[in-house]
Formats: structure tokens, sequence, C-alpha cells
């Protein structure tokens, strides 16, 4: 029985990417790894590459709807995998003249200070990852004929609110575990860790992270998407996922000005056991702060473009 599905194809797509950049790495390596040190070489790029699992999932799923490509046969998985393959040899290529530069550079003063090295780091994924992405979009026209096509997919009240939390939830966590991958680099980078028990807790500790704000995000959003469009509205999402981000980067900044202006009085007046505790207590309502800001900004983001039951034929 052939199957047909908005997701199943750029599932395969991200998961394979995924795991064939995991596979490359090692091979292009080229050293005797141990166990451990093999772990650790895994896990550290199965750590940077995690956001690129969501954003292709997010583009090949836009990829697949503009090319009325959701059937699950034979040809279209192969059309997957190969794009898939391809798509990591070029990464391959593009991380390997990375290296030589940055190897090239690596005297130069301007590298010793630590905020211009991530900021050219951050240069660097961002341009990857468009390059990548515009070639997997010309390999798709590319394949496009050999590929099995349907009609266009119908958007109902079943799955709107389904298909359009799923893609907003993949972007959002694709730009979030972008950026925290450099806020967190001391305390995700595998390198630091010398024993496999450690590097596990450290990796399941990270897909537990993951998992609770993807399922988080998903459950927060997916009731506010209830107007329905008769195409999918790709820059309305981007919309809603620029304004989360915007609200959040602002709550963030209040809330760490508040607190450090806080905290110096405290510091001021050398009262070392409050201190302790205001810190203790920064710590919890950061989580907090950082959630309901989460929920009530996705929420009225999405809203904002998706929360009306007039069906439209934009």
């Amino acid at each position: 029985m052939i199957q047909k599905s908005f997701f199943k194809l750029s599932v395969i797509f991200a998961l394979a990417y995924y795991v064939l950049t995991m596979v490359t790495s090692i091979v292009v390596a080229e050293a005797d790894y141990n166990f451990n040190m093999l772990l650790v070489y895994v896990g550290n790029g199965a750590i940077y590459s995690i956001s690129q699992l969501f954003f292709y999932f997010f583009v090949v799923t836009i990829i697949c709807y503009r090319n009325k490509i959701y059937k699950v046969v034979g040809k279209n998985v192969a059309m997957v995998l190969i794009i898939a393959l391809m798509a990591v040899i070029l990464q391959t290529v593009l991380g390997y003249a990375w290296f030589t530069i940055m190897v090239s550079l690596y005297d130069y003063d301007m590298f010793d200070i630590l905020w211009v090295y991530i900021a050219i780091q951050i240069i660097y994924d961002v341009m990857n990852i468009a390059l990548v992405t515009i070639f997997i979009i010309f390999l798709f026209q590319l394949f496009k004929p050999m590929a099995e096509h349907e009609e266009q997919f119908e958007f109902n009240t079943t799955n709107v609110s389904r298909i359009y939390s799923v893609l907003f939830t993949s972007l959002l966590i694709a730009i979030f575990t972008f950026f925290a991958v450099y806020a967190l680099s001391d305390y995700i980078t595998l390198w630091y860790y010398n024993d496999e028990v450690t590097v596990i807790t450290v990796m399941l500790s990270l897909v537990i992270g993951i998992f609770i704000n993807i399922f988080f995000i998903y459950f927060s959003v997916r009731r506010c998407f209830t107007q329905i469009y008769a195409t999918l509205q790709v820059a309305k999402i981007i919309k809603s996922v620029v304004i989360t981000i915007l609200i959040l980067i602002g709550v963030s900044i209040l809330f760490g000005v508040v607190m450090g202006a806080l905290g110096m009085m405290l510091l001021s007046d050398s009262d070392w056991g409050a201190l302790i505790i205001f810190m203790l207590v920064t710590m919890v309502l950061a989580v907090i702060v950082n959630y309901v800001s989460l929920f009530l900004s996705s929420r009225f983001a999405v809203r904002r473009y998706f929360s009306s039951k007039i069906t439209t034929n934009e």
C-alpha cells in the first residue's frame, strides 16, 4: 500500500542527513580513536549538528510541499537519500575548506578574543547552512522529474493545527539550538569530559532537554492554528517565529538587567549568605520566566497570523 504523508519524506531526509554527517565526520577525521574518544567525537558532532537536523526538516518539508511530493515510495525515498548524501558531501567540503582557513589564520591575535572567534564561527555556520540549503533546493529541482507527484495537499480542520505546529516548533527549536550551542559551549563540549559515563550523561541530559522544549512549544501553540489557508503560509510561520524570538530576547534582557541590579546591591552590602540565596532564586526564576514568556510569546505570535476560523484562499 502506497503511503502519503506531509512529513515522512522530510523526516527521512533529516535523519539520513544527520546520520551521514556523523559517519562522514568520523571517516574524514582519519584518526584511530579508542571507544571513549570515538564516543566524544560522535557526541560533539551530534550536538553541533542538532540545529541542522530541525532546520533541514523544515526546509525539505516546504520543498516537498511546493513540488507535490508526498508519496513514500521507492523512487521518492531514493531521491531524498541521494540528495541528503550530496548535501553532506558539500557540507564536508565546506567544513574542510573552513578548517584549512582557520589553521592558516590561527596565529592572528584576533582569535585570542573569545567573542571574535565565536562571531566568526557563527558567520561561517550561517553561510554554511545557507549554501547547503540552496544546494538542496537546486537538487530537488534537478531530480524532480524522477519523483512521483501527487495533487496539491489539502489543509483541513483535522490536519492544519498539527502541520503548522510541527513546522513552527521545528524552526523555533532549530534557532534555539543553533545559538544555545555557543552559549553553553563550556558545558556541552564533550572534549572536557574524560569518561564514558559523563559523556553519556551530558548527551542524555541534552536530548531530554530538547524533547521537553519540543513538546512544550508544540502543545503551547497547537490549538492556536485555527485559520485554514488554501496554501502553506511559510512567510507567516517565519514571522511568527521571529516575533516569538524578539519578545523572548526583550524579556531576557529586562530580566537580566533587573536581577543584575539587585545582585549588585547585595554584593555591595557584602551579605554573602543572602547573595547565594539570591543566586539560587534567580536561577529558579530564570527557568520560570523563560517558559512563561515562551508560552505567552509563541501563542501571541501564532494568533497574530493564524487564529481565525474564516477560510481564505491566500
